[in-house]
């Protein structure tokens, strides 16, 4: 059937191989559609968000522990969807940040913060210049009157920052706002139920994430098949196999993914802890070490003997058309077949069949009297 040409008809054009310019053309394409399949695949998947936005820090700090400054109460800012927990959190915190008091004192601290850093690089600077005229100062011998202002001018700068601090020192307690006791109460009761769902939802993240990508892939990928299998335009088989192809490929990432997401990272995690129990984690390594190398050397293993499967594959074609032309299948001159040797070379053009044990010509892969196959030509 047509379907099953599927790897010949990537790279071949009416049973042709493709020209060098058409290649490079179809790899452009290649990298025009990877690019806007993964572009699709990712919008998709934001739909189903990791789990550090959906439970995002700004909120997880809250669980930890009830906060109990005035930058922590903020408005929790989050982009794209979050838990309903960490919505639910927001009305809470704004009960406190929508006081009227409270707003009023988090302006004085914005203030008095951005107070402290100018003060505080105003300071640098007074330091800077201190230690450089110092410098100068015993180098020539100089008047110490600049060394004195600037002394003067960082003593002040000390002092003003012990102000500021004793101001924001002063403002009331973030605990003693209205809406408060409520905000604490609610961490405190659902602080385990947060924990419960965040662990659920970093594990079954990656299926909704999966989820997602079969939508764009499978409607996509049923398209191109379905053109793929009725039409008879080889460019747009060619074209429609490509795109099947790419399809494919991040949709057995993911799965490679979802596999080690169950089995091999949790296998691996316990395997960890065993080693590092009891003080052994030299031996971890070098199991790792030991794996790594296998794998690797097994998939070289696998590839130059599928190169030297398809090399004697070539050699067996490459010795019927010689045998076919009358020609000796070691030096290539015209020989009759009727004889034993080359008298060119000297080769034996004949060998005794294993099976019928008669004489039939070396080289092919069955013998021309029983057509028995013969494994070693």
């Amino acid at each position: 059937m047509r379907f099953f040409n599927f790897k010949k008809e990537l790279l071949t054009f009416k049973d042709e191989p493709l020209s060098p310019l058409s290649i490079l053309l179809l790899v452009i394409l290649d990298i025009f559609l990877l690019f806007a399949i993964l572009d699709g695949i990712r919008n998709e998947e934001r739909k189903s968000p990791s789990p550090y936005t959906y439970f995002p820090q700004n909120c997880s700090k809250h669980f930890n522990y009830p906060q109990a400054d005035y930058n922590d109460f903020s408005n929790l800012y989050t982009y794209g969807e979050t838990a309903p927990i960490c919505r639910e959190l927001g009305t809470k915190i704004s009960l406190v940040t929508n006081d009227k008091q409270f707003m009023d004192n988090k302006e004085i601290l914005n203030k008095l913060e951005r107070q402290k850093i100018q003060n505080k690089n105003k300071t640098q600077t007074i330091q800077n210049s201190y230690n450089t005229r110092l410098f100068e100062k015993i180098a020539d011998e100089s008047d110490g009157l600049q060394i004195y202002k600037a002394k003067l001018a960082y003593e002040a700068l000390v002092q003003e920052a012990k102000d500021i601090d004793d101001q924001i020192a002063a403002l009331p307690s973030v605990t003693t706002y209205g809406g408060y006791k409520e905000y604490e109460s609610f961490v405190n009761y659902n602080r385990q139920k947060f924990l419960d769902q965040y662990v659920s939802y970093e594990f079954w993240q990656p299926f909704y994430r999966f989820a997602r990508l079969l939508t764009f892939v499978v409607p996509l990928f049923l398209i191109a098949l379905f053109f793929y299998a009725r039409t008879k335009k080889e460019i747009v088989r060619i074209i429609t196999a490509h795109i099947m192809l790419l399809l494919f490929l991040p949709t057995i990432w993911n799965i490679l993914y979802l596999i080690y997401h169950i089995l091999p990272k949790t296998l691996l995690a316990n395997i960890v802890a065993f080693f590092v129990s009891i003080g052994l984690m030299a031996v971890f390594n070098y199991i790792v070490i030991g794996i790594v190398v296998l794998a690797f050397g097994a998939s070289i293993y696998y590839i130059q003997k599928k190169v030297a499967a398809r090399k004697v594959v070539k050699n067996r074609i490459n010795i019927k058309n010689i045998i076919a032309d009358s020609k000796c299948s070691m030096c290539y001159v015209k020989v009759d077949y009727t004889k034993n040797h080359c008298p060119n070379c000297g080769f034996k053009l004949h060998r005794e069949c294993p099976h019928c044990h008669e004489q039939t010509i070396r080289g092919l892969p069955f013998c021309s009297e029983c057509g028995g196959a013969i494994e070693s030509v």
